[in-house]
């Protein structure tokens, strides 16, 4: 039952965009006027907080997971401090919502990134 999940989990992880464009096509058709790509981008979020230390242990042999977790707390620590200076009242649901959203941006450039990175060394190696 286990190697039949790690099966079907194993190529999203590997590829986090499968999901992103699954999930946008899904709420695309589902409902006509729905923010899809949000919801999508949510989705995919959660995945390339694992997506990235998995790829990186796959090709370097190097672990990212915690600095990937610490990365996330500072990023949100920052935004909160700042969402504090703005305004005193902090909405919850819309500082939740920055946090996620910048981190999906961080974290797909970073997996574009580590991508880049391991094609540009396999060609290196090559010649």
């Amino acid at each position: 039952m286990i190697a039949l999940l790690s099966l079907i989990a194993y190529p999203f992880i590997l590829f986090p965009f499968f999901l992103f464009l699954f999930v946008y096509f899904v709420f695309k058709k589902l409902f006509k006027k729905s923010n899809a790509f949000s919801k999508a981008a949510d989705a995919t979020t959660l995945l390339l907080f694992f997506s990235i230390p998995a790829l990186t242990k796959l090709i370097w042999h190097f672990d990212l997971g915690l600095i990937v977790i610490i990365l996330g707390i500072f990023i949100a620590m920052i935004l909160t401090i700042v969402e504090w200076i703005k305004s005193k009242e902090i909405d919850l649901i819309k500082l939740f919502r920055k946090i996620w959203r910048l981190m999906f941006l961080i974290l797909t450039f970073a997996y574009i990134g580590i991508c880049l990175g391991a094609i540009i060394q396999k060609v290196i190696e090559l010649y």
